[in-house]
């Protein structure tokens, strides 16, 4: 990866905090791509109480981070709905190496060597090869301009997705969260909802990426997404982030059974925080097919 310099220095690793039980026996066979080398993985097992000093690093660093949104995580949430049936994997830094900032945020004990930068967790779902995206952070969030470790964000989901093998992966996030512009970039993302009122903040979007590796390259080549327009094309919906009015819209057009409805990467990738977001929709004989 010539274009992430940091990703092969010797004082980062990637690293794996899950259960024996839910190691994967052949990771990244799914994805082909060669950007992670799992000889350097730091392997972590959370039920061994010497690991302790490393999950409580997770805690600061993820719980620091959401607190101002009210979506800080749980002790037991971590230990029953994430280490219990999920992974949870990120890239780690030694401490010689590491930002006061990011020292501060996560607050290490003074014998942990290696120390967590960022974090993604994934849990299997009962319908059969599908996943849910249950957190994404990292230490960029913090630090000044100069400071960040380039797509840091993006590599760390990155890397659990490549690492399960995951190719059907749901996810939630907010209209006005910098974030939607990360998750459109993995994949074609289908909305399921627009504004959803069962959640803590109901303008959460619910979406499902159909995860293709393939395009991730785009992330760092910025190259235009051609295959979209050739899927899809501008429905009559656009959301503003600011606009609750425009997500309750999109709501009644999914459940009546309008969509399904997309996002473009493309459009993510180049908008503004508080740009109006362009709904798409499948090209009408891929419509037509579908109901066939």
């Amino acid at each position: 990866m010539a274009f992430v310099e940091w990703i092969n220095r010797e004082d980062i690793r990637p690293f794996i905090y899950i259960r024996r039980e839910n190691r994967v026996a052949f990771p990244g066979v799914s994805h082909p791509i060669d950007w992670f080398n799992l000889d350097k993985v730091l392997d972590l097992d959370p039920m061994r109480v010497k690991t302790q000093p490393f999950a409580e690093a997770i805690y600061n660093l993820e719980g620091n981070l959401f607190s101002e949104a009210s979506m800080r995580m749980p002790r037991w949430v971590f230990y029953d709905c994430a280490i219990m049936p999920g992974i949870t994997v990120g890239f780690a830094m030694h401490r010689d190496s590491m930002n006061q900032k990011a020292l501060d945020l996560i607050q290490p004990t003074k014998d942990l060597e290696w120390i967590p930068i960022s974090l993604f967790i994934a849990i299997p779902t009962n319908a059969n090869g599908q996943w849910v995206a249950h957190n994404l952070c990292s230490v960029n969030t913090v630090l000044d301009k100069d400071e960040r470790l380039y797509a840091l964000g993006f590599l760390t989901k990155a890397f659990g997705l490549w690492y399960a093998n995951i190719r059907n992966l749901c996810g939630m996030t907010q209209w006005d969260s910098p974030a939607i512009k990360l998750h459109t970039q993995y994949g074609h993302l289908e909305i399921l909802t627009a504004f959803t009122p069962i959640h803590t903040h109901p303008q959460t979007v619910t979406y499902r990426t159909w995860v293709d590796s393939r395009l991730w390259y785009r992330f760092f080549s910025k190259s235009p997404a051609n295959e979209f327009e050739e899927f899809y094309e501008p429905s009559d919906i656009q959301v503003d982030p600011k606009n609750e009015e425009n997500m309750r819209v999109l709501q009644r057009a999914i459940e009546r059974g309008a969509g399904p409805f997309y996002l473009s990467s493309q459009d993510m990738l180049h908008r503004n925080l508080d740009d109006v977001i362009q709904i798409y929709k499948l090209r009408k004989h891929l419509r037509e097919k579908i109901r066939f």
